[in-house]
């Protein structure tokens, strides 16, 4: 089953998202535009992004083309912090690419295998990280 949905975090000036199953770049940019368009959105917000339990499914042209629409959206922006969440080789690999093929943009982006490290580097502390955990589980039930 495919699946990718986001949950934003107001008090936590974080957005949560979550992939699952064969994620491809049109997936990609569909939460993006459905993210954007909520009322809570906030550009000055930190993003964490599970993908330890997807399979991307997307060529280098999907991620430079996906890079090339993320450059259209964050170009006014502060720099954001990315926390990406990965559970194999390959995802880490196209993360590495990626980070790579967007040295450009207002985005620092670090790599994690567990909530905590992510949120450690995020600047979350104590009881956030395990209620971040919680979202990221009930998110993963949808």
């Amino acid at each position: 089953m495919n699946s990718t949905t986001y949950y934003i975090l107001e008090r936590e000036k974080l957005i949560v998202e979550v992939y699952e199953g064969e994620v491809t770049e049109r997936e990609l940019v569909a939460l993006k535009e459905e993210l954007f368009d909520d009322n809570k959105y906030n550009p000055s917000y930190h993003f964490i992004s599970d993908f330890r339990n997807a399979s991307i499914k997307f060529n280098k042209k999907d991620l430079v083309d996906f890079v090339e629409y993320l450059s259209n959206c964050f170009y006014h922006n502060d720099s954001n912090k990315v926390s990406v969440l990965s559970s194999t080789p390959v995802q880490v690999a196209y993360y590495t690419l990626f980070i790579e093929l967007s040295y450009h943009l207002p985005l620092d982006f670090m790599v994690h295998d567990t909530v905590n490290s992510a949120c450690t580097w995020l600047g979350v502390r104590g009881k956030e990280i395990g209620f971040i955990e919680d979202v990221i589980a009930l998110l993963s039930a949808q």
